[in-house]
C-alpha cells in the first residue's frame, strides 16, 4: 500500500456502535489471556479483574437481589482465588468491611446498621464471636 493510500485511511473515522448489548464480555492481553470480565446473570452482575494467571484479583458487582433490594459489594480476592476483604452495601443503608481467613471464614466485621449503629465484630475460625460491639 503506497503513502497516500495509508495517509487516506489515517484520516478516516472508525465507526462506533452507539449500543452493544451482551451478557458477557471479556477483555484479553496480548497472549489473548482473559484478563478481565464483564458479566450477568438473573440476578447478578460482576465485573472481575484478574492477574496473568488467569485468576481473579478484584471483584465488584451486586452479590443477590433480595425481597428489599440489591446487595453490591467489592471484594478483592487472595492467590489461592479466595476472598481475603469485602467492602458491601445493603438495600435498607447498612454497609460494612469484612476480613477474611485463609480458610475463607469471616473474622473480622466494621460495618454500620441501616440506622446508623455502629457495629465491630471479631469471629474465630469456626464463626463463633469473641467479641462485639455494641
Amino acid at each position: 500500500m503506497g503513502r497516500a493510500a495509508q495517509a487516506g485511511q489515517a484520516k478516516q473515522t472508525k465507526k462506533v456502535a452507539d449500543l452493544v448489548e451482551a451478557r458477557e464480555f471479556r477483555v484479553v492481553g496480548k497472549d489473548g489471556k482473559v484478563r478481565a470480565g464483564l458479566t450477568v446473570s438473573d440476578d447478578v452482575a460482576g465485573l472481575a479483574l484478574l492477574g496473568k494467571d488467569g485468576k481473579a484479583g478484584i471483584t465488584l458487582g451486586t452479590l443477590g437481589v433480595t425481597p428489599d433490594g440489591t446487595t453490591t459489594g467489592l471484594s478483592l480476592l487472595g492467590q489461592d482465588g479466595k476472598v481475603r476483604c469485602t467492602l458491601g452495601s445493603t438495600p435498607d443503608n447498612g454497609a460494612g468491611l469484612g476480613l477474611w481467613d485463609k480458610d475463607g471464614n469471616a473474622a473480622a466485621v466494621l460495618g454500620f446498621e441501616s440506622d446508623g449503629t455502629p457495629r465491630v465484630e471479631l469471629t474465630d475460625k469456626d464463626g463463633k464471636v469473641l467479641w462485639e460491639k455494641p
